[in-house]
């Protein structure tokens, strides 16, 4: 077996070649064992990244036709979606071993010609939790299939050869054109497809229908590269499909979110035209996707506020090289009840109206969401002492797991970094002390349902003004919890912590640019927080002008000082284990909104 591979069979994990005259030492518990295939390394697939070569995918041999390898629950498919899955930006389980792949499901989609099967894939990870995903699988045939590898190797999952010779491949539909307009179509007739437990099916809104017509000329589609968690396919100027990648079950909060705002007319959000969902006897339906109508944009609001802050750091340099701002001791609601200096105005400029625009549109959508009575699902609930203390006990938690994730990695961080943590992790029980004031101050107000992942990468600016997208919430949590009723000033603490981070991105790029020399960083710094803190009391002075008259909101301001206070701290500690487990570079900001945070209490 020289020079074999052990792929772990449950796992599908790659363990290391077998080398000659070398002993291959394996490690067992008690009562535990490993069974391997021995592979050549030729056959594998790289988990970090995509190969062009078509020669180094699966090959699925089948009798006739390549719909074969979906009969049977595609069981053929399964062993090889772990490695097709490490390379997709989409996956959110990449750290994480897997244990297991099952297909659960196959649904035909047959629309305009296009002939693909939605795959639902059910992961099981060895600490014993699990995920499922969902996969647009199509076939293209040699030799297109051969171009497809070499221009979007990424979306091929394996290679397929019928008894006769004929071979292709099976790649992600979503990146095939016929396969997209299918989608359209589908969704303009509302109609499905069967599997095995459940039917796929379609539906659309009153908003469909002015921008669609069956006989337009093609439309221009295209495949958006910038997502994430998601994907996301734009039909010319008219219409923009999101695919949920990751299935959860039950209606998701952008479809019912965004469906109750486009039929109460709210002018900020696109208008839902249509969905796709999975139905099952005795179950919610589980959303698949969503269609909204096309927004022609200039970009998001965190890229609008990032060349802003190039611009106004670039200003610093010219005139303020050697000036120290004042910045301002009081806390953020202090200053938004107050009035804004004239010299803020001017030093902050145009930037000044966009805050006031950001918060009266956040307002506006929080007052409209508020209003809503009929639908027990949105009608707001007043805060109770329980309530009160299910958040302490929530964002407690996560403070002492995060701070504990955080002394444990110390170690192994940059140099420049272990101390600020030190002082961080030294602060745990300053953190909840100061959450405790949850428990002590009863708080007044609503809860209701909110945007849930609130900052300036979910709004869209238009070129006069800003829209709101992406009601999912924070996709990592199940859909059941992202639907629960909270604090609009939970969507508040969110944009306050974005423009935190976008001040403090903005001058570590600048950083890196030279145009702060070595010894003009502090200074620079105090200019990072003279802007984050006058933006942020004026974004919370015209919020609460606009949303004080809905009567969602708590009374008093110390009660809205106590509840923001926790709001802000529960984000930062969330940010720390983001930062942490992703981009440790950028440890800083949050370590120094943290500290910040708690400047109050000792």
């Amino acid at each position: 077996h020289e020079g074999a591979v052990p792929v772990e069979v449950f796992g599908n994990t790659a363990f290391p070649a077998v080398k000659p005259d070398v002993a291959y030492p394996l490690t067992l518990g008690p009562h535990s064992f490993y069974w391997f295939s021995l592979q050549d390394d030729s056959d594998l697939i790289p988990v970090d990244v995509a190969t062009a070569d078509p020669d180094r995918l699966p090959l699925l041999e089948v009798e006739r036709s390549w719909k074969e390898t979906f009969s049977d629950q595609a069981n053929a498919l399964a062993p090889h979606i772990p490695a097709y899955l490490r390379t997709q930006r989409w996956f959110g389980g990449k750290g994480r071993r897997i244990k297991a792949a099952r297909v659960t499901e196959v649904l035909p989609v047959h629309s305009n010609g296009a002939d693909a099967f939605l795959t639902f894939v059910r992961l099981d990870y060895i600490d014993g939790t699990e995920e499922a995903y969902q996969l647009p699988l199509a076939y293209v045939p040699s030799p297109a299939a051969d171009r497809l590898c070499s221009d979007n190797p990424r979306a091929v999952l394996g290679r397929v050869r019928a008894a006769d010779g004929t071979a292709g491949i099976i790649v992600d539909a979503l990146t095939l054109k016929p396969f997209c307009d299918g989608v359209l179509e589908l969704l303009a007739r509302r109609g499905g497809g069967k599997g095995a437990a459940g039917t796929l099916a379609a539906g659309i809104t009153r908003a469909f229908k002015p921008l669609y017509d069956g006989a337009d000329r093609p439309l221009d589609t295209r495949l958006l590269k910038t997502e994430q968690s998601n994907t996301s396919v734009v039909y010319g100027n008219r219409f923009i499909l999101k695919w949920y990648r990751r299935l959860h079950e039950g209606l998701n909060p952008d479809l019912e979110i965004g469906t109750l705002l486009t039929r109460k007319g709210f002018p900020h959000v696109p208008a839902v035209a249509g969905h796709l969902e999975y139905r099952r006897a005795n179950a919610a339906p589980d959303t698949l996707a969503v269609l909204q109508v096309y927004v022609p944009n200039q970009g998001d609001a965190w890229e609008f506020t990032m060349n802003h802050l190039h611009r106004f750091f670039e200003q610093v340099v010219e005139k303020d090289r050697r000036r120290k701002p004042v910045l301002p001791v009081a806390s953020l609601l202090c200053l938004a009840a107050g009035e804004v200096p004239v010299e803020v105005n001017d030093r902050i400029g145009m930037y000044a109206e966009v805050a006031r625009i950001l918060a009266q549109c956040t307002a506006r959508m929080h007052s409209v969401l508020a209003a809503e009575t009929e639908d027990d699902s949105f009608a707001p609930v007043p805060f109770s002492k329980l309530y009160q203390r299910s958040i302490y006990q929530s964002i407690r938690s996560l403070a002492v797991t995060v701070l504990t994730q955080l002394q444990k990695k110390i170690p192994t961080l940059p140099q420049n970094l272990q101390d600020d943590c030190r002082d961080t992790v030294a602060r745990k029980e300053t953190v909840i002390n100061a959450l405790g004031n949850l428990l002590q101050q009863k708080l007044s107000g609503l809860r209701l349902r909110c945007h849930g992942d609130f900052h300036l990468g979910q709004l869209l600016f238009t070129g006069k003004d800003f829209m709101i997208i992406d009601f999912e919430g924070e996709p990592a949590r199940p859909v059941q919890e992202r639907r629960i009723k909270r604090s609009p000033l939970r969507d508040v603490a969110g944009m306050l912590r974005s423009f935190h981070y976008a001040a403090h991105s903005a001058l570590l790029e600048e950083q890196r640019r030279g145009i702060f020399q070595a010894e003009d960083r502090p200074l620079a710094h105090d200019w990072a927080e003279y802007w984050y803190r006058w933006v942020s009391a004026i974004f919370l002075k015209h919020y609460f002008q606009e949303a004080d008259p809905a009567g969602f909101l708590p009374a008093s301001p110390a009660e809205r000082q106590v509840l923001l206070d926790a709001l802000l701290i529960e984000k930062v500690i969330y940010e720390l284990g983001y930062e942490l487990n992703n981009r440790p570079d950028w440890l800083p900001i949050p370590i120094f909104g943290l500290r910040e945070l708690l400047r109050g209490e000792g």
